[in-house]
């Protein structure tokens, strides 16, 4: 799910990510995530056990960065794309006071 996410973003969302997730780091010290980030877009399949070769992670710390790479991802693409949650929320409203007006 995670490699089909990434594969998803476009470029201007896979740039975003980049800089909300370094925006905290050093470039000696930038976080497992990203690193995690980087291989699987470089990737052309899912597979752990490559992946840990490419991120020199062990197994079970790599599926301590997936899954903290997906959460991340989840709230990076939210501030990313708040301007348009911001006029679903407003619609969703909407509808919701024309369902108990009529």
């Amino acid at each position: 799910m995670l490699f089909e996410l990434i594969k998803s973003l476009s470029p201007s969302e896979k740039g975003y990510f980049r800089k909300w997730a370094s925006s905290g780091f050093d470039d000696s010290g930038s976080a497992s995530y990203l690193k995690v980030f980087s291989a699987l877009d470089e990737m052309k399949v899912d597979d752990d056990e490559i992946l840990s070769r490419k991120t020199k992670t062990t197994i079970s710390k790599l599926h301590l960065s997936k899954n903290y790479l997906f959460s991340s991802l989840l709230q990076s693409l939210g501030q990313f794309h708040q301007e348009n949650l911001v006029q679903i929320g407003l619609l969703r409203t909407i509808e919701n006071f024309h369902l108990l007006v009529s």
